[in-house]
């Protein structure tokens, strides 16, 4: 068996999370994967509309395994920088998702994914896709983010980094960042607070009219 179906193969056996939340990936190409996902009742928030972190977690896996698809002919892995989460539509019970990601730019240590979910039964609208890049030094106590989005349904209204908190959980306003798209600037955070950071237990939200408690939200993974 080649490295780079071995490493694929592993990856699927291993990925416990992807298998409770009922995830099927295949490879279309090196760099380009297709997943499924059927929304059941595990998957709701509402009698309908599933969790915005099942969404969240699809797209965290198909850009993962995207970047893993391109360098795994060379024995290696790849580790979670950041991503976000743009959410369109709801995603309702008994909805046959089909998320889409490809790798855009490969350098020699970071690679750059993107992708994006459609709802293969209503005429496969797109209900979420984005994108984001952070970088973190830790001898100066900063973090540098760059945040963009696309298809905001309301004005921005507000936006922050939160903390601290798994996944699909909820947690305090830590410092406030600038209004509009294509958001750039550091953050000086206390020493205290690295360790929590680094493992990925922080969060940006942007909150807008039509969502007032946050319509984007992005969890910060250090690699």
């Amino acid at each position: 068996m080649d490295n780079h179906k071995s490493i694929l193969e592993k990856y699927d056996q291993y990925n416990h999370f992807g298998k409770l939340l009922g995830m099927e990936f295949t490879e279309v190409s090196v760099g380009k994967i297709t997943y499924r996902l059927t929304i059941s009742e595990k998957h709701l928030a509402t009698p309908n509309a599933a969790h915005g972190g099942v969404i969240a977690a699809l797209m965290d896996g198909m850009l993962g395994v995207a970047a893993l698809s391109t360098v795994a002919h060379d024995n290696k892995v790849v580790s979670t920088i950041e991503y976000k989460t743009s959410f369109f539509s709801p995603a309702l019970l008994g909805d046959i998702l089909e998320g889409k990601a490809w790798v855009e730019k490969a350098g020699k240590r970071i690679l750059f994914s993107a992708g994006e979910i459609t709802v293969v039964n209503r005429n496969n609208i797109i209900i979420a896709k984005g994108m984001g890049t952070f970088l973190l030094n830790t001898e100066g106590n900063t973090l540098e983010y760059w945040v963009n989005y696309t298809a905001l349904k309301g004005n921005e209204t507000m936006a922050h980094i939160h903390g601290f908190a798994l996944p699909g959980a909820n947690a305090d306003v830590l410092v406030g960042i600038p209004l509009g798209n294509e958001k750039h600037n550091m953050w000086l955070y206390n020493e205290d607070e690295e360790g929590k950071i680094l493992a990925g237990l922080t969060y940006v939200n942007i909150h807008s009219t039509v969502y007032p408690q946050g319509e984007i939200r992005g969890q910060i993974e250090i690699e």
